[in-house]
Parts: C-alpha cells; structure tokens; sequence
C-alpha cells in the first residue's frame, strides 16, 4: 500500500513524497483481523438437541482500499471516511456464524460493532462528518475473517453440548449431519484418527493428554473438512502441545494433490499458531505489539506436530472448491475440544495461552 500513501500524501503537499516506514511503525498503524464476542445458548431435551443459538460481536473484517480512500490510513488523515460509515455493511465478520448441523431452532444474530466515532451528521441521512477518532484496533482481513472465530465458537459449544448430555461428540455430530458428504469427512477423521472419545494414558510429569473433533463447511457451502487433534497439557507450566492432527477434505474434483496437501498443511500450522500463540495487545495509545521477537509470539519449528495426516476425498465427477482457508477454520474448535478431553477445563477465549490455561486449571 506504499504507492497509494505516497500518492495520497503528495496531493495533499503539492510535491513528490517517499513513504518508508520501520517495521514497529508498520505493527502500530497497519489494519489488523478484529477481536470477536459470542455469546452461544444452547437447550437439550431428553437426547435431543432442541435449541443452537449464536449472537456474535464483531468489528468489519473486510477494509481493503479498493477505490476508498478513507479505508486507507494516509487518506483518513486528509478528511476521506471508511466505507463502512455510516451504517456497518455485511462485513465477512459472519463467515461461517451458521452451522449445517439439522438440529432444530438454529438462529445466528451476527452484531456489528464500528471501530471509529465521527461528529455530528450534517443533516439528515448525510454522512457523518469529521473528525473521524478510532475507539479500536483498524481492522481488515485475516485469514478466513471471521470464520475462525465463528467456527471455534460453534465446535466449542457444541461439545459443551454434547458433554453436558453425556454424548460422544462424534456421534453427537453425525446424528446432526444429513449431506452424505459432510458425513464422509466426519467418519473419514474418525477412522483414520481410531477415534475413542475414553480418556487417554498420562504423558510423563504433569502432562496430560486428550483428543478433540471439529467439522465446518466453508461458507456452509463449499468445502467440507473434518479435523482431529490430540493435544499434551502440561498442567504445572500451562503449556500446550500439539504432536497430531488428523484432517479428512473434500474440496470436489482434486486437481493438483501435492498442492492441495501443503495448503492444508498450511492452514495447520497457521492454525495451531493463532490459536495457541498468535495475540495483538493494545492500550489507549495505540497497539503495543511492535515487534515479532518479544511480543507478537508465532509457532516455531520446535512446536511442529510429530504427524499431519491428511484425507483427501476426490470428488471427481464434481466442481473444485478451494481449499485456502477452510481447514483453518477447524483448527482452534479441534484444540480447545481436546484440551477439554484432557483437562475437563474449557478455554473459551483466543489464543490459548499458558496464562489462559493455568487459569483455567486453577478454578476447580
């Protein structure tokens, strides 16, 4: 976005201008993928599931520039607005907020939340006008936007569910699919995993160890992808790892494997990144994370799982779908299952840090 700043910033001082910014300076200002809220509200009756409901908060997820000078930082500064003021627009925040479960009573009520305040509208149904103030983190697209979260709230909630009414969480998840192939991803993970929802032998010292599931369809009309990830927990420093995962795709016709296979493998490690390292912190002065070394932590090497064991289901009479972000989506769901399996504690909030899961631990 350089040539646009330097392109904005000269109309304004009538002169050539070079953009260079350090990369601190790049953390600080550059848009990030927002926090988001759920709120889940769930009912089970007898053995039935009989009510799923999901209210989501979230900031824009989509504020690339386009032709919008005022999504561009450099072009807020000369008076220009975000194109999300002044009403909140669908803003990919609900990526994945409905399920294709076919349980009963289903609502997703996706609210959305602005990250800047404005003065006074001019008149009636004008734009509001300046000045234009940020009350959070500017905020664009990461990977999956807010299928992520979204995902990690469903498959969360729905083993909560499942463990409140003393079912397996897998056959919790098949009794509620009816597409034939969402069914196939979820019984493909299972066999290949040997799926059994019994606790699983202690690890050495403090480490426990647990396994989890979590099945999305992108979109809810794309690519089906069923995941599996055993996790160790050690519950004396809080630390949490990850030596397997299991992933069953079905993306229709398969074109190229070996490419389709390091994208999904991709999309794990990303994952396992987000969701148990990946944090942005911020005070009132602005974002406080400037520098990748000592505070904005990301997988390293060392924290490769021992096995990424990958099924691919082709599809071949069918169309291609893409696979550049759906696997991500069942990532963080798959984990907190299995840190529950492991530690009978649910972290509900991103990343699971070993602060997160000492607290979690400590609570009885």
């Amino acid at each position: 976005m350089q040539p646009l700043y330097a392109a904005l910033l000269s109309q304004a001082v009538g002169q050539p201008v070079r953009v260079q910014w350090m990369r601190q300076e790049e953390h600080g200002w550059e848009p990030l993928g927002p926090g988001m809220v759920h709120r889940m509200v769930g009912a089970l009756k007898g053995d039935q599931l009989v009510a799923f409901q999901h209210n989501v908060y979230t900031p824009t997820h989509n504020t690339r520039p386009g032709n919008v000078a005022g999504n561009v930082l450099a072009g807020q500064q000369l008076g220009f607005l975000p194109s999300s003021l002044p009403n909140a627009p669908i803003n990919a925040g609900t990526r994945n907020g409905p399920v294709n479960y076919t349980f009963g009573n289903r609502e997703y009520v996706a609210n959305h939340v602005r990250i800047f305040k404005t003065g006074p509208l001019a008149s009636s149904g004008a734009p509001p006008s300046r000045p234009l103030t940020n009350t959070l983190p500017r905020s664009s697209a990461l990977r999956s936007l807010g299928g992520f979260s979204n995902s990690f709230a469903n498959e969360s909630f729905l083993d909560e569910l499942a463990f409140a009414g003393g079912f397996d969480p897998a056959a919790f998840r098949l009794r509620y699919l009816d597409d034939p192939r969402a069914i196939a991803v979820v019984s493909a993970v299972l066999d290949r995993a040997e799926w059994s929802s019994a606790p699983m032998p202690p690890g050495p010292g403090n480490v426990v160890n647990g396994r989890g599931i979590s099945f999305v369809r992108y979109e809810t009309v794309e690519t089906y992808v069923a995941a599996y990830v055993e996790v160790q927990v050690d519950t004396a420093t809080g630390a949490i790892a990850v030596p397997r995962v299991v992933i069953a795709h079905d993306c229709g016709l398969i074109i190229n494997p070996d490419g389709l296979r390091n994208q999904i493998e991709g999309n794990v490690m990303q994952g396992i990144s987000r969701t148990l390292y990946e944090q942005v912190t911020f005070d009132a002065n602005g974002v406080t994370s400037l520098l990748w070394a000592n505070s904005y932590p990301v997988v390293q090497f060392a924290d490769t799982p021992r096995s990424i064991e990958i099924v691919l289901i082709n599809q071949a009479t069918q169309r291609s779908w893409g696979a550049g972000e759906p696997t991500i989506e069942a990532i963080p769901g798959a984990i907190g299952n299995a840190v529950f399996h492991a530690t009978g504690r649910r972290l509900r909030t991103l990343p699971m840090t070993a602060t997160r899961v000492l607290e979690a631990l400590s609570q009885g």
